[in-house]
């Protein structure tokens, strides 16, 4: 009767024979002398790269010699700031400097990147998982057995101390015959990361899936009877919550992950003499502990957990080159075991939710707004900016934040601080105005100047006459309060006219209830960087719109209010002076999450018919 021990492993159990007779060892320790060092380049320059250099500095044996990104530019600046000496775009070039890889790109390219390393004869770690196919994985377990290379998948919980001495006191009998084992991984994530927006490779199950199955893999084992799922799924098709149950005749697993819902991040493995409490985060495991019947009876340990938790991982993988041990059974077995489960949970996905579309129809709907001005051609805030956002056809309105001066007078600048923006330094409150108007806001061979709240109103003036030019003046109150901002703009805006053309925005409940206090009829909007709390601040305030972050529309307006303006920022894109124009997604596409207007860096990218350089 066959069972899961696929193929693969029966390759696995004849090459690491082969291995052992022919003793082709790659390196060996040799009486009291040094490993040779192993040579890693690294596929990738995101954040998991960043965090990959700086633990394998810690690790001794190892070091990096080459960066290897599509984006050559990239590559460059990665291997510039962390002391790298080579680099390239190409992974036929770097396997001349390295013995092994460590791939950190996107999932859906492992299998791809790791399958070309191996063919080429280098050693792979790649960032978990390797694939989201059982079949992926086998053929990759096969090309490192028949070449004799070393292929790890980095789940850095499973090399970690902690982690390493929970599953060895789970074995040791110490709390009885093991029957359960409940591990929970939730990390809230935006909903225009690709965890929401990935409808291939997004969800939570893809993201924590590997973590939460591995004490149930590691304990007992990869021969489950049966399994099944249920999730609570996303508006784009992905499950934003998921839960795993494994069934193992009378013992039983559950592996609970999520992403758009939180919960208590520890696992518990229970037997039938006390039970293992692995404290939240359980996956950096530095404490738990193991407890009986009798309440007064603890057990308590402390691991340490360094850097990134990479250390362990990285340590692994050197040893393993060194001892020639390609792949053990039950590592493959394993390995293939959670792809798989993964892979059935991914296809059992309702494919009627996968028909997420935004049409050019509705794109169109969406009214578009200029944040601090045109602040990706022009600098942010600035009479230029502003000007330049009033002059595109079809724009709705441009966003603006205002302060106060340390002579009260207000000021139109979006930091608290001056030198980000100007070459000035501390903060907006300790200038006067004639202070403020002589530090220089630097555009090509000018100079230009902070400019005052009424300056950029009586710039703006014709156009919200003429075009209706909306006016969002977002009320910076919220880490500096500024005692009678609220009046002053109220009177400023008052004189010039243009109060119906007004839309006050701020994070502080308290002060849009000044506003609407002192001017009933003035148009406001909560600003919260969740939806929810938008919604809180303004059935609290009486707010007439939201100003909710892009990555927090997680739910839909009440009924009720179903009909007001969602107007949605977002952090993604650049600033003047910031490198190349952001050519990414378009933020209309946020009309699928209930968006109605969207304020943006670039409003020209979506008024001009031809792109403006």
């Amino acid at each position: 009767m066959l069972t899961r021990e696929t193929n693969v492993s029966r390759v696995i159990m004849i090459a690491n024979a082969i291995m052992r007779y022919r003793k082709k060892i790659l390196f060996l320790y040799i009486g009291g002398q040094t490993m040779d060092t192993i040579k890693i380049g690294i596929i990738g320059t995101g954040r998991v790269a960043q965090h990959f250099v700086e633990d394998a500095r810690q690790v001794k044996g190892v070091t990096i010699t080459v960066i290897c990104n599509p984006q050559l530019e990239s590559a460059a600046d990665f291997a510039k700031k962390n002391n790298i000496e080579h680099y390239t775009d190409h992974m036929e070039k770097m396997a001349a400097y390295v013995d092994a890889v460590y791939i950190a790109l996107p999932r859906e390219k492992h299998y791809i990147y790791a399958k070309r390393m191996l063919n080429i004869g280098k050693h792979v770690m790649c960032l978990n998982p390797l694939t989201f196919s059982k079949a992926h994985v086998e053929e990759l377990c096969k090309i490192a057995l028949e070449k004799e290379l070393v292929l790890m998948e980095a789940i850095e919980t499973e090399y970690c101390p902690g982690f390493q001495a929970v599953i060895d006191i789970a074995k040791s009998g110490r709390i009885g015959e093991l029957v359960d084992i409940e591990a929970t991984y939730t990390h809230l994530m935006p909903v225009n990361s690709r965890s929401f927006r990935d409808r291939v490779c997004g969800g939570s199950l893809t993201q924590f899936g590997y973590y939460a199955l591995l004490p149930a893999m590691m304990l007992f084992g990869t021969e489950y009877e049966k399994t099944f799922f249920c999730a609570k799924y996303f508006k784009t098709g992905v499950d934003s919550y998921a839960k795993v149950f494994l069934c193992y005749g009378d013992k039983m697993a559950t592996c609970n992950t999520g992403i758009g819902v939180k919960s208590e991040g520890q696992l518990i493995i229970s037997g039938t003499r006390g039970y293992i409490l692995v404290e939240d985060p359980w996956w950096i495991t530095r404490k738990f502990q193991v407890r009986y019947e009798d309440s007064n009876r603890v057990e308590g340990y402390d691991y340490p957990f360094e850097g990134k938790g990479m250390v362990y991982t990285i340590e692994k993988f050197r040893d393993r080159i060194h001892a020639g041990e390609s792949l053990t059974m039950i590592s493959a077995r394993r390995h293939i075991a959670m792809v798989e489960i993964v892979e059935k949970f991914l296809k059992s996905r309702p494919t009627e939710q996968l028909d997420q579309f935004v049409t050019d129809e509705e794109k169109e709907q969406v009214r578009i707004w200029a944040h601090r001005g045109c602040s990706r051609r022009f600098p942010e805030s600035t009479l230029l900016s502003y000007e330049e956002a009033a002059k595109l056809p079809g724009i709705t309105g441009v966003e603006m934040d205002v302060q106060l001066t340390k002579d009260g007078e207000v000021v139109v600048i979006h930091d608290e601080d001056v030198q980000r923006t100007t070459d000035g330094i501390g903060a907006v409150e300790g200038y006067t105005l004639e202070e403020i108007k002589k530090l220089n806001i630097p555009y090509g061979e000018e100079n230009l100047k902070i400019p005052t709240l009424r300056e950029v109103l009586k710039t703006l003036e014709p156009y919200c006459r003429q075009n209706g030019l909306l006016i969002n003046i977002e009320l910076k109150t919220r880490f500096v309060r500024y005692e009678g901002i609220e009046e002053k703009v109220l009177d400023i805006v008052e004189e010039s006219g243009l109060s119906d053309y007004i839309v006050y925005s701020s994070f502080v409940p308290e002060s849009l209830s000044i506003i609407k206090a002192k001017k009933p009829d003035a148009k406001t909007g909560m600003l919260a960087a969740d939806l929810a709390d938008c919604i809180d601040g303004m059935k609290e305030v009486g707010a007439d719109a939201v100003h909710p972050y892009v990555g927090g529309l997680q739910q839909s307006l009440p009924d009720e209010y179903a009909d007001i303006p969602v107007r949605a920022w977002n952090m993604e894109e650049e600033f003047y002076g910031m490198g190349n124009f952001h050519k990414g997604e378009d933020f209309r596409d946020y009309a699928f999450f209930g968006a109605t207007d969207i304020i943006t860096n670039e409003p020209e990218k979506y008024l001009c018919e031809k792109p403006v350089e």
